[in-house]
């Protein structure tokens, strides 16, 4: 296994599995147990689910000789348009700009690559947005793309997202599954 940090750097982790087989075996118990049980087998071999640590995992198999596994835990840290200033990603005329957007109320539409930042940015502009407006994302998987503290209400092919309160919502329980790969603690 290994593991890609947020710098760029690659290191060799310990595997989560024995098996290929007990692999996909883990992955299929998490997929079932969902809000909304998903398949993973040769009729659909690919995977892509909301982990109950807002993480979310992609998988492909019997496509290739090996299944393929992809985790990725968003960066909860940045969530204000005017960090990005800071980290380089745009510059203080976009920020002005994409702010007057939001605040003009446009629509917006975030496209790119995997990796690019997409759900970073869209979260950045959903905290732009004043607390009495509604929110919808249309998606075609769930992503993090929520304003409200872990666990999110994933967004389907169509939700509404609420701008958060301070009122913390109920958790998902957390597999053990989920804590040997996320990092997190198991809760049920």
């Amino acid at each position: 296994m290994w593991l890609t940090h947020r710098d760029g750097s690659v290191q060799r982790g310990e595997p989560v599995a024995d098996t290929d087989a007990e692999l996909i075996e883990l992955i299929q118990t998490q997929a079932r147990r969902g809000r909304s049980e998903q398949r993973w087998d040769p009729a659909s071999p690919e995977l892509d689910m909301q982990l109950p640590s807002r993480g979310s995992v992609a998988c492909h198999r019997w496509v290739a000789g090996r299944p393929s596994v992809s985790i990725r835990r968003h960066n909860f840290d940045i969530g204000r348009l005017k960090q990005l200033i800071g980290y380089g990603t745009i510059s203080e005329s976009l920020w002005h700009l994409l702010r007057a957007m939001v605040q003009a109320r446009f629509n917006v539409i975030v496209a790119g690559g995997t990796g690019a930042g997409k759900t970073t940015l869209l979260r950045c502009l959903i905290n732009e947005v004043p607390d009495t407006e509604r929110i919808i994302t249309v998606e075609d998987s769930s992503r993090s793309v929520s304003t409200t503290s872990p666990p999110c209400t994933p967004t389907g092919s169509i939700s509404k997202l609420e701008k958060p309160t301070s009122k913390a919502s109920a958790s998902s329980p957390c597999t053990a599954w989920c804590a040997r790969v996320c990092g997190c603690s198991p809760t049920g």
